[in-house]
């Protein structure tokens, strides 16, 4: 099982956001999602709030990248 620490320097949370959203597109507030959950099945608490933080930074930037792409009126 792989080692995850809950008191991830932001900057590391955040650099994993993008990476994700790189490699997922639109898909990755979905993919951050599904890996909490697996963490949370396996009883890994601290990778389950280190995806959950993850997860909340992507659908956060993904706002971003939709309200700054939408047409102007």
């Amino acid at each position: 099982m792989a080692q995850y620490d809950p008191y991830a320097p932001q900057a590391d949370i955040v650099h994993s956001a993008h990476r994700l959203i790189r490699e997922h597109g639109p898909d990755a507030v979905m993919v951050a999602e599904l890996r909490a959950e697996r963490q949370l099945g396996q009883g890994d608490m601290d990778g389950y709030r280190t995806w959950k933080r993850i997860e909340l930074v992507v659908d956060g930037l993904a706002g971003l990248i939709d309200s700054n792409s939408a047409p102007a009126h």
